[in-house]
């Protein structure tokens, strides 16, 4: 059962009640082979006038209640996990090396993952929605999320500059942003979708060569092709495990054609993310 408290201007008392309601909240955060899937938890949303916060089993997480009719948004304002088998798999596959997770949006995958990789590992999350990034970076100051490195970069296959839609009929798209061609309003189908120019990157040139990377997982919106366009040599230098927001037939034609020589297959799903291995990678598939 989910219960709400609501913090106002003053009230002293209202707010060590709220301290010590998330100081035993934080006792009962994700163990590192949790399942994440349990959804019999707590939540807390308050306000100071420029924060709301929601709590689940995996940390606290700075939210947007006006977007509350995006899916994602949803859960967490319910105090859910946001796709909890695709989390349980990533974190318990990180392996000895780093994570690559964009799409942050809020950072619902954040805590999880920041936990999970070993020490001196690193979460590299991107995130080139300013309102989604702002969110990010504040659910990672909450959680005092050392090992996580946040961009506001958009990934793609050459450093530049494109456009992402970030609004439809006036309201804030969220984790739906999306990157498009024209920086003008646009209607594909029905609705007017606002872009705005964002710099993109590409993640052979951010993260340094000699860095183990164990997954990488792109919710991109229809862009992970040109992301993984831009890791070339972080795919054959590592094998990752890929986590893609894509059909699984679509990913193994795509990376057939970027990465003919390292073999990705399909392993696995869960919901709309497709897992897929090189076959040198040791990996016994799971049941999705």
């Amino acid at each position: 059962m989910a219960f709400f408290v609501a913090l106002s201007g003053g009230g002293g008392h209202m707010r060590d009640l709220i301290r010590r309601v998330l100081r035993r909240l934080k006792r009962y955060l994700l163990p590192r082979e949790a399942d994440l899937g349990d959804d019999r938890i707590n939540t807390v949303t308050f306000s100071n006038g420029t924060l709301e916060s929601a709590v689940n089993e995996t940390g606290i997480f700075a939210v947007d209640s006006r977007q509350a009719d995006r899916p994602i948004m949803r859960k967490a304002l319910l105090g859910e996990v946001s796709e909890p088998r695709a989390l349980t798999f990533i974190v318990n596959r990180c392996g000895s090396g780093d994570v690559v997770q964009a799409g942050a949006y809020y950072g619902d995958f954040l805590p999880a993952l920041s936990k999970a990789v070993v020490p001196g590992a690193i979460v590299w999350t991107f995130e080139p929605n300013p309102g989604s990034h702002e969110l990010a970076r504040r659910t990672i100051s909450l959680n005092r999320l050392r090992n996580v490195r946040l961009f506001p970069y958009a990934l793609a296959s050459e450093a530049g500059e494109l456009n992402l839609a970030t609004e439809k009929d006036g309201l804030a798209l969220g984790g739906l942003s999306r990157i498009v061609e024209d920086n003008h309003k646009f209607t594909p189908g029905e609705g007017n979708y606002t872009a705005s120019a964002v710099e993109s990157v590409r993640l052979d040139d951010l993260i340094p060569i000699e860095r183990e990377v164990s997954i990488i997982q792109l919710d991109l919106e229809g862009y992970e092709v040109p992301a993984l366009k831009g890791a070339v040599s972080i795919l054959r230098k590592n094998r990752p495990i890929l986590v893609l927001e894509m059909l699984p037939r679509r990913a193994e034609l795509a990376l057939r054609e970027i990465v003919p020589e390292l073999g990705y297959i399909p392993v696995g799903r869960f919901g709309q993310n497709s897992v897929l291995v090189s076959p040198d990678e040791d990996f016994v598939s799971e049941p999705v």
